[in-house]
């Protein structure tokens, strides 16, 4: 916000062009060399952190995939027999009923 008003604050003050353009560049050359070198460094140390991180989320990831079939092998009589009740019939052979529109 301070470089947008810099060139209004150096036109109300009178500031001479080519002593506002000098300090201007220098002002853009100094601003766009500190945001890149810090997106850059900040960059490298997210992946030096992430690279752990996402090792374990994964290892996490597996086991909780084991465990939830684990339970579903587990419990596969109990879950079988709670889909018959909603939904009495032979589960493989259910025939749907198609309606014709014309």
């Amino acid at each position: 916000m301070l470089r947008i008003w810099a060139a209004v604050l150096a036109g109300v003050n009178q500031m001479a062009w080519p002593k506002f353009l000098l300090f201007n560049a220098a002002g853009a050359v100094l601003w766009a060399t500190l945001y890149g070198l810090g997106a850059y460094y900040l960059g490298h140390a997210l992946e030096s952190l992430t690279k752990p991180a996402a090792i374990l989320l994964g290892i996490a990831g597996v086991l909780i995939l084991v465990t939830l079939l684990a339970f579903t092998k587990r419990h596969e009589a109990e879950l079988t027999s709670e889909a018959e009740a909603a939904l009495p019939g032979p589960i493989g052979q259910r025939k749907r009923k198609r309606r014709l529109y014309r």
